[in-house]
């Protein structure tokens, strides 16, 4: 497998304004992909199904190995990952795992006035500060690095591809896109602590829709994902009373309405 990436993905469940649905890895550079950092080209891994959702890869770069894990949890539709890098010798670098997605065509980045409906950003929490890249919105190139980074995300209005890291060894990460893109990248970047042989790395990875409830189920950095503006609480607090209405009545229209008498 190469990087042990996803590819060709289509999830059913979420549809786009358009009602078709949402694609992951249909590019030339399929996402979550495992590479060295010296060289983007995806190391190669022979993968053995341990279980009905457990899958287990090793690869080699030199004398290093790597050994990689995946467990899909049916019910988040998110994917835990842990990562066992032995025999490190001096030559290798790190390892860079890659999120990539085709820029949207027609997109734009909008304005205070008028917020664009269709847009793409990058997302990253650097510690505990979360700060948002538009795509859409840039005139030049974007090639940005970041440093100690717990949360990277890549995606449009109403979907993401993310990863929140739970490893010891704390990630950087580099954003490119830009101005006449035509494929969006960010990657996460570990490298090996000096003097040490082997190194131990984990992360979370999703894709899906921004669901803020589903998101903070996975696991409460990726609600970070969701942009509630500069009224984060009382939006949050309206979101969390028009779903109530909705579970009592079953219609978004009758919720709506009602959270509105109770507002004023």
């Amino acid at each position: 497998s190469s990087g042990m990436c996803l590819k060709d993905i289509v999830l059913h469940n979420h549809k786009d304004r358009k009602k078709q649905p949402m694609k992951i890895g249909l590019n030339d550079k399929p996402t979550y992909a495992l590479s060295q950092i010296s060289d983007p080209a995806p190391l190669f891994f022979n993968i053995n199904k341990i279980d009905e959702n457990i899958f287990e890869g090793v690869a080699f770069a030199g004398q290093t190995k790597i050994t990689r894990r995946l467990e899909f949890d049916v019910k988040t539709g998110a994917i835990n990952n842990s990562v066992l890098v032995e025999n490190i010798d001096p030559q290798f670098k790190g390892l860079s795992l890659d999120i990539s997605e085709t820029t949207l065509e027609n997109a734009t980045g909008g304005n205070f006035l008028m917020p664009a409906l269709e847009h793409q950003e990058f997302i990253l929490n650097q510690e505990n500060k979360v700060e948002r890249v538009n795509n859409s919105a840039a005139n030049e190139a974007i090639n940005k690095e970041y440093k100690q980074v717990s949360l990277l995300a890549l995606g449009s209005q109403y979907f993401t591809s993310a990863v929140v890291d739970k490893s010891q060894v704390i990630p950087g990460a580099i954003i490119v896109g830009g101005k006449d893109a035509k494929i969006l990248s960010a990657q996460l970047q570990y490298k090996p602590i000096l003097g040490q042989n082997s190194m131990s790395l984990s992360w979370i990875q999703y894709s899906g829709a921004k669901d803020f409830e589903h998101l903070e189920k996975i696991e409460p950095l990726f609600a970070k994902i969701v942009n509630f503006g500069i009224l984060e609480a009382i939006s949050k607090f309206l979101l969390l009373n028009l779903k109530w209405w909705h579970s009592l009545v079953g219609n978004w229209g009758v919720a709506i309405i009602l959270l509105t008498l109770l507002v004023r």
